[in-house]
């Protein structure tokens, strides 16, 4: 209410300005987070990413494009800080640190439910249904086939298919990947934590 009553003599150009704003945000998001082998920098960019989301629904500046922006932002915090606290409790396990995305092969074997609640989390996360982040997701689409603009609420879903991609590799790792398949890093992380010893 407050970022309309302020902008409201500019609504056009504010409007515009914020469905730019989020559109770039989305792009840079999805397009980092498919370069990165790190898991916090995998969900930096993803936050770059759902805060173009959040902003596509502002720049409707109707009550339902706030409502669903929020409701977003909320579920969005939920799912993050969930998935952090499991990967802190992940490392407090003898040879269970996760720094990059290819010690996510290991979990399954360490622990089969953390890996089943990663699963639900990532799942969430990229926006299938029917778990919650779908709804955060649908709500900012409705939003904004609400306001008339269908070419951006079609660019979310194509977004939200493209970002789901990272989330799926990080559920291939856990379950459909051997460690076979990466020798030389298992064989440098077993020799490093040797020395740290």
């Amino acid at each position: 209410m407050f970022t309309f009553l302020s902008f409201y003599s500019n609504i056009i150009v504010f409007k515009y300005f914020l469905s730019c704003c989020g559109v770039l945000s989305i792009i840079v998001g999805s397009v980092g987070a498919f370069y990165q082998e790190k898991i916090k920098r995998l969900l930096a960019f993803s936050a770059i990413t759902n805060i173009g989301f959040i902003f596509l629904s502002i720049s409707t500046m109707t009550t339902f494009g706030f409502f669903a922006a929020f409701l977003h932002l909320f579920i969005y915090i939920l799912l993050v800080t969930n998935a952090f606290l499991l990967l802190i409790l992940i490392e407090r396990w003898p040879g269970g640190s996760i720094n990059h995305l290819v010690e996510f092969i290991s979990i399954s074997r360490l622990n089969f439910i953390y890996s089943l609640l990663l699963i639900l989390l990532f799942f969430s996360l990229a926006g299938i249904p029917p778990f919650i982040g779908f709804f955060g997701k649908a709500f900012i689409v409705l939003a904004l086939i609400d306001d008339y603009s269908y070419g951006l609420a079609a660019f979310i879903i194509l977004a939200s298919i493209v970002s789901s991609v990272y989330y799926v590799r990080l559920v291939r790792f856990l379950f459909f990947v051997d460690q076979d398949k990466y020798p030389i890093y298992f064989e440098r992380k077993r020799k490093s934590e040797f020395f740290i010893l």
